[in-house]
């Protein structure tokens, strides 16, 4: 896997686990990307990962879910 390859990879694993935190609390997009000061586009395009999430709106993400940020980070295994 190439190293774009991986970022795509991390980027798309990053947003599904940020997802799944956000429904586990049931909240909008909206009220969650507000708390982390983005716009609820921005929150969308991470949680796909179409875009990278900011290590400080993560910050803020996690707060606001009440999770853990290594539960986010957690283990991300790559096949080679």
């Amino acid at each position: 896997m190439s190293d774009v390859e991986l970022s795509l990879e991390f980027n798309r694993v990053i947003g599904e686990r940020v997802r799944a935190a956000r429904r586990s609390v049931s909240t909008s997009m909206q009220v969650l990307a507000g708390q982390a000061g983005m716009t609820p586009m921005q929150l969308q395009r991470c949680e796909t990962g179409a875009a990278k999430l900011p290590a400080c709106n993560l910050v803020l993400i996690c707060r606001f879910v009440n999770c853990p940020i290594d539960e986010i980070l957690g283990d991300f295994e790559v096949d080679e």
